[in-house]
Protein backbone atom coordinates (compact mmCIF):
# COMPACT_ATOMS: atom_id res chain seq x y z
CA UNK A 1 0.00 0.00 0.00
CA UNK A 2 2.75 2.15 0.69
CA UNK A 3 4.90 1.83 -2.43
CA UNK A 4 1.07 1.98 -4.36
CA UNK A 5 0.98 5.75 -3.17
CA UNK A 6 4.79 6.58 -3.62
CA UNK A 7 4.14 5.21 -7.58
CA UNK A 8 0.77 7.17 -7.67
CA UNK A 9 2.67 10.79 -6.89
CA UNK A 10 4.91 9.83 -9.81
CA UNK A 11 2.00 8.88 -12.18
CA UNK A 12 0.87 12.33 -10.78
CA UNK A 13 3.72 14.50 -11.40
CA UNK A 14 3.64 12.39 -15.42
CA UNK A 15 0.77 10.50 -16.21
CA UNK A 16 2.54 8.77 -19.56
CA UNK A 17 5.74 7.66 -17.15
CA UNK A 18 6.18 3.65 -18.14
CA UNK A 19 8.13 2.75 -15.86
CA UNK A 20 5.89 4.54 -13.07
CA UNK A 21 2.27 3.38 -14.95
CA UNK A 22 4.49 -0.45 -15.04
CA UNK A 23 5.28 -0.66 -11.42
CA UNK A 24 1.99 0.85 -10.25
CA UNK A 25 0.04 -2.06 -12.05
CA UNK A 26 2.28 -4.82 -10.74
CA UNK A 27 1.67 -3.78 -7.15
CA UNK A 28 -2.09 -4.10 -7.70
CA UNK A 29 -1.31 -7.49 -8.87
CA UNK A 30 0.19 -7.85 -5.58
CA UNK A 31 -2.47 -6.65 -3.98
CA UNK A 32 -5.18 -8.76 -5.50
CA UNK A 33 -6.72 -5.86 -7.91
CA UNK A 34 -6.40 -7.87 -10.93
CA UNK A 35 -8.85 -5.62 -13.01
CA UNK A 36 -7.06 -2.49 -12.20
CA UNK A 37 -3.37 -3.83 -12.97
CA UNK A 38 -4.57 -5.33 -16.67
CA UNK A 39 -6.03 -1.53 -17.47
CA UNK A 40 -2.68 0.20 -16.10
CA UNK A 41 -0.52 -2.09 -17.99
CA UNK A 42 -2.13 -1.91 -20.78
CA UNK A 43 -1.74 1.87 -20.41
CA UNK A 44 1.82 1.52 -20.30
CA UNK A 45 1.57 -0.70 -23.37
CA UNK A 46 0.11 1.83 -25.61
CA UNK A 47 2.60 4.44 -24.47
CA UNK A 48 5.83 2.16 -24.94
CA UNK A 49 4.43 -1.29 -26.82
CA UNK A 50 8.20 -2.57 -26.99
CA UNK A 51 8.96 -3.24 -23.65
CA UNK A 52 9.98 -6.29 -22.40
CA UNK A 53 8.62 -5.74 -18.87
CA UNK A 54 5.60 -4.25 -20.06
CA UNK A 55 5.40 -7.47 -22.95
CA UNK A 56 5.92 -10.08 -20.32
CA UNK A 57 3.16 -8.43 -18.22
CA UNK A 58 1.25 -8.57 -20.73
CA UNK A 59 1.37 -11.59 -21.75
CA UNK A 60 0.90 -12.86 -17.95
CA UNK A 61 -2.23 -10.78 -18.31
CA UNK A 62 -3.02 -13.18 -21.82
CA UNK A 63 -2.39 -16.57 -20.69
CA UNK A 64 -4.21 -16.34 -17.12
CA UNK A 65 -7.39 -15.45 -19.78
CA UNK A 66 -6.90 -18.40 -22.01
CA UNK A 67 -5.40 -16.50 -24.55
CA UNK A 68 -2.28 -18.75 -25.38
CA UNK A 69 -1.23 -17.84 -28.49
CA UNK A 70 -1.09 -14.25 -27.97
CA UNK A 71 0.66 -14.64 -24.48
CA UNK A 72 3.46 -16.67 -26.71
CA UNK A 73 3.52 -13.63 -29.11
CA UNK A 74 4.04 -11.18 -26.53
CA UNK A 75 6.73 -12.94 -24.87
CA UNK A 76 8.56 -13.65 -27.94
CA UNK A 77 8.26 -10.00 -28.67
CA UNK A 78 9.98 -9.57 -25.32
CA UNK A 79 12.82 -11.81 -25.69
CA UNK A 80 13.59 -10.64 -29.11
CA UNK A 81 13.88 -6.91 -27.98
CA UNK A 82 17.88 -6.70 -28.57
CA UNK A 83 17.81 -4.15 -25.61
CA UNK A 84 16.23 -6.63 -22.97
CA UNK A 85 18.64 -7.85 -20.19
CA UNK A 86 19.64 -11.27 -20.06
CA UNK A 87 17.76 -12.17 -17.27
CA UNK A 88 14.59 -10.28 -18.29
CA UNK A 89 15.19 -12.68 -21.99
CA UNK A 90 15.27 -15.59 -19.85
CA UNK A 91 12.19 -14.55 -18.46
CA UNK A 92 10.26 -14.36 -21.35
CA UNK A 93 11.55 -17.27 -23.10
CA UNK A 94 10.64 -19.18 -19.85
CA UNK A 95 7.00 -17.81 -20.33
CA UNK A 96 7.40 -18.26 -24.12
CA UNK A 97 8.19 -22.21 -23.36
CA UNK A 98 5.53 -22.33 -20.44
CA UNK A 99 3.15 -21.57 -23.35
CA UNK A 100 4.30 -23.94 -25.68
CA UNK A 101 4.03 -26.47 -23.62
CA UNK A 102 0.45 -26.17 -22.25
CA UNK A 103 -0.01 -26.59 -25.91
CA UNK A 104 1.62 -29.90 -26.28
CA UNK A 105 1.95 -29.72 -29.72
CA UNK A 106 4.64 -27.78 -29.43
CA UNK A 107 6.72 -30.00 -27.60
CA UNK A 108 9.80 -29.39 -29.48
CA UNK A 109 9.75 -25.80 -29.28
CA UNK A 110 8.79 -25.72 -25.68
CA UNK A 111 12.45 -27.45 -25.23
CA UNK A 112 14.36 -25.29 -27.52
CA UNK A 113 12.91 -22.11 -25.99
CA UNK A 114 13.74 -23.60 -22.67
CA UNK A 115 17.19 -24.58 -23.04
CA UNK A 116 17.62 -20.44 -24.86
CA UNK A 117 16.35 -19.40 -21.48
CA UNK A 118 19.20 -21.33 -19.48
CA UNK A 119 21.87 -20.33 -21.69
CA UNK A 120 20.67 -16.38 -21.61
CA UNK A 121 20.70 -16.57 -17.97
CA UNK A 122 22.38 -20.25 -15.81
CA UNK A 123 21.10 -18.79 -12.94
CA UNK A 124 17.90 -17.58 -13.52
CA UNK A 125 15.78 -20.72 -11.55
CA UNK A 126 12.35 -20.25 -13.01
CA UNK A 127 14.45 -21.08 -16.24
CA UNK A 128 16.00 -24.43 -15.09
CA UNK A 129 12.91 -25.15 -13.62
CA UNK A 130 11.30 -25.48 -17.14
CA UNK A 131 14.50 -26.95 -18.66
CA UNK A 132 14.14 -29.73 -16.18
CA UNK A 133 9.94 -30.36 -17.04
CA UNK A 134 10.04 -30.28 -20.68
CA UNK A 135 12.88 -32.53 -20.29
CA UNK A 136 11.18 -34.91 -17.88
CA UNK A 137 8.16 -34.57 -20.08
CA UNK A 138 10.08 -35.62 -22.97
CA UNK A 139 11.46 -38.77 -21.26
CA UNK A 140 15.08 -37.64 -20.22
CA UNK A 141 14.58 -38.50 -15.91
CA UNK A 142 18.53 -37.79 -15.76
CA UNK A 143 18.91 -33.90 -17.14
CA UNK A 144 15.47 -33.01 -15.77
CA UNK A 145 16.96 -34.22 -12.17
CA UNK A 146 20.00 -32.47 -12.60
CA UNK A 147 18.35 -29.26 -13.65
CA UNK A 148 15.27 -28.57 -10.90
CA UNK A 149 18.41 -29.51 -8.56
CA UNK A 150 19.71 -26.67 -10.40
CA UNK A 151 17.04 -24.36 -10.18
CA UNK A 152 16.42 -25.05 -6.60
CA UNK A 153 20.31 -24.40 -5.87
CA UNK A 154 19.64 -21.14 -7.83
CA UNK A 155 16.48 -19.93 -5.67
CA UNK A 156 16.05 -22.24 -2.88
CA UNK A 157 12.72 -20.34 -2.11
CA UNK A 158 10.64 -21.20 -5.00
CA UNK A 159 7.92 -23.82 -3.57
CA UNK A 160 7.08 -24.60 -7.19
CA UNK A 161 10.28 -26.36 -7.36
CA UNK A 162 10.06 -28.52 -4.69
CA UNK A 163 6.42 -30.00 -5.76
CA UNK A 164 8.19 -30.43 -9.28
CA UNK A 165 11.06 -32.22 -7.89
CA UNK A 166 7.99 -34.74 -5.61
CA UNK A 167 6.39 -35.55 -9.12
CA UNK A 168 9.62 -36.26 -11.07
CA UNK A 169 10.38 -38.68 -7.67
CA UNK A 170 6.81 -39.79 -7.59
CA UNK A 171 6.96 -40.87 -11.18
CA UNK A 172 9.36 -43.31 -10.14
CA UNK A 173 7.67 -44.81 -7.11
CA UNK A 174 9.98 -42.92 -4.93
CA UNK A 175 7.44 -42.18 -2.77
CA UNK A 176 8.37 -41.43 0.66
CA UNK A 177 11.20 -38.67 -1.04
CA UNK A 178 8.18 -37.79 -2.69
CA UNK A 179 5.99 -36.72 0.24
CA UNK A 180 9.08 -34.95 1.85
CA UNK A 181 10.00 -33.01 -0.95
CA UNK A 182 5.73 -31.79 -1.11
CA UNK A 183 6.02 -31.15 2.81
CA UNK A 184 8.75 -28.96 2.10
CA UNK A 185 7.20 -27.26 -1.21
CA UNK A 186 4.32 -26.72 1.57
CA UNK A 187 6.11 -24.59 3.92
CA UNK A 188 8.50 -22.91 1.57
CA UNK A 189 4.97 -20.91 0.41
CA UNK A 190 5.09 -18.21 2.96
CA UNK A 191 8.51 -17.10 1.85
CA UNK A 192 8.50 -17.67 -1.83
CA UNK A 193 8.98 -14.36 -3.65
CA UNK A 194 7.61 -15.71 -6.69
CA UNK A 195 3.98 -15.97 -5.37
CA UNK A 196 2.22 -12.58 -6.46
CA UNK A 197 0.46 -11.66 -2.76
CA UNK A 198 -1.84 -14.02 -0.37
CA UNK A 199 -4.45 -15.48 -2.87
CA UNK A 200 -1.65 -16.76 -4.89
CA UNK A 201 0.18 -17.95 -1.69
CA UNK A 202 -3.03 -19.37 -0.85
CA UNK A 203 -3.76 -21.18 -4.58
CA UNK A 204 0.04 -23.20 -4.29
CA UNK A 205 -0.67 -24.57 -0.62
CA UNK A 206 -4.09 -25.75 -1.36
CA UNK A 207 -2.69 -27.32 -4.63
CA UNK A 208 0.49 -28.85 -2.99
CA UNK A 209 -1.55 -30.31 -0.30
CA UNK A 210 -4.13 -31.49 -2.50
CA UNK A 211 -1.05 -33.34 -4.67
CA UNK A 212 0.55 -34.71 -1.35
CA UNK A 213 -2.70 -36.57 -0.48
CA UNK A 214 -2.50 -37.52 -4.30
CA UNK A 215 1.00 -39.33 -3.55
CA UNK A 216 -0.07 -40.65 -0.25
CA UNK A 217 -2.86 -42.63 -2.01
CA UNK A 218 -0.51 -43.58 -4.80
CA UNK A 219 1.94 -44.43 -2.61
CA UNK A 220 -0.41 -47.21 -0.61
CA UNK A 221 0.75 -46.01 2.68
CA UNK A 222 -1.97 -46.18 5.58
CA UNK A 223 -2.39 -42.58 6.31
CA UNK A 224 -5.43 -40.60 6.56
CA UNK A 225 -5.85 -38.62 4.17
CA UNK A 226 -9.33 -37.31 4.45
CA UNK A 227 -7.97 -33.79 6.23
CA UNK A 228 -5.21 -32.91 3.30
CA UNK A 229 -8.02 -33.26 1.12
CA UNK A 230 -10.45 -31.75 2.77
CA UNK A 231 -8.05 -28.63 3.86
CA UNK A 232 -7.03 -28.06 0.19
CA UNK A 233 -10.65 -27.68 -1.02
CA UNK A 234 -11.19 -25.43 1.79
CA UNK A 235 -8.26 -23.27 0.87
CA UNK A 236 -9.30 -23.28 -2.74
CA UNK A 237 -13.29 -24.83 -3.38
CA UNK A 238 -11.96 -24.67 -6.98
CA UNK A 239 -10.04 -28.30 -6.06
CA UNK A 240 -13.41 -29.90 -6.00
CA UNK A 241 -13.89 -30.58 -9.67
CA UNK A 242 -10.59 -32.25 -9.85
CA UNK A 243 -10.74 -34.04 -6.82
CA UNK A 244 -14.09 -35.86 -8.72
CA UNK A 245 -12.37 -35.82 -12.19
CA UNK A 246 -9.11 -37.78 -10.12
CA UNK A 247 -11.62 -39.98 -8.19
CA UNK A 248 -14.19 -40.94 -11.34
CA UNK A 249 -12.13 -41.00 -14.19
CA UNK A 250 -8.52 -41.46 -13.15
CA UNK A 251 -8.77 -44.20 -10.59
CA UNK A 252 -7.16 -42.41 -8.05
CA UNK A 253 -8.51 -42.50 -3.89
CA UNK A 254 -10.87 -45.39 -4.83
CA UNK A 255 -10.11 -46.75 -1.29
CA UNK A 256 -12.35 -43.89 0.28
CA UNK A 257 -14.80 -44.67 -1.99
CA UNK A 258 -17.19 -45.75 1.07
CA UNK A 259 -15.76 -43.09 3.20
CA UNK A 260 -18.60 -40.71 4.17
CA UNK A 261 -15.85 -38.08 4.92
CA UNK A 262 -15.20 -38.58 1.42
CA UNK A 263 -18.52 -38.81 -0.05
CA UNK A 264 -19.91 -35.74 1.71
CA UNK A 265 -16.55 -33.73 0.30
CA UNK A 266 -17.46 -34.54 -3.43
CA UNK A 267 -20.97 -33.29 -2.70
Amino acid sequence: ETALSYYQKAIDIDPDDTEGLFRKAHVLEFLGRKEEASKIYNRAYSLDPNNPYILIALGNQLASEGKMQEAFEAYKKAADNPDASNNVRAEALTAASIVRTAQVIHMEEAISLAKAAVEQDPRFSPGLAQYANVMFLNGDAKTAGEYIGRAIQANPRISKNYNLTAQMLRYNKRYGDAINYQKEAIIRVTSDNTLLGPAQMKEAQAFYTYDLARTYDMSGLKVDIIPLLSKAVQINPNLKTTLKNDFEKHGLFKTLGKDQRFITLLE
